[in-house]
């Protein structure tokens, strides 16, 4: 939570697209992705669940504008290289171990 104002400085009316890995309660998708933000955000989740869990007990809606894909995000990230480009990337998923987070982000580095 103490990035969101970093977040919400670098975006702004240019930044349409935005690519989130990582769902968690979906707090920060659906604020950008409701009015009067005109963000298109695509959010990438491993687990099925944490999407179901953000529907049910956070609101999460997906729309025209807002959209959750279950996938893994670094081979999505991969996958978007070759075909597709977004504003901003940002990541929003964790792990219990910083370890764990240093892997996730050397993979991603390692495959683009």
């Amino acid at each position: 939570m103490a990035t969101i104002p970093y977040i919400i400085e670098a975006i702004n009316e240019k930044t349409s697209k935005i690519l989130s890995i990582g769902l968690g309660g979906a707090n920060i998708n659906n604020f950008f992705s409701e009015p009067p933000n005109k963000h298109n955000i695509t959010v990438v989740e491993i687990d099925a669940a944490m999407k179901e869990v953000a529907q049910k007990w956070f609101g999460l809606e997906e729309n025209g504008r807002h959209q959750v894909l279950v996938d893994d995000g670094v081979e999505f990230l991969r996958k978007l290289a070759e075909n597709e480009k977004f504003d901003i990337i940002f990541i929003d998923a964790c792990h219990s171990k910083r370890e764990d987070n240093e892997k996730v982000f050397k993979n991603i580095l390692n495959r683009s």
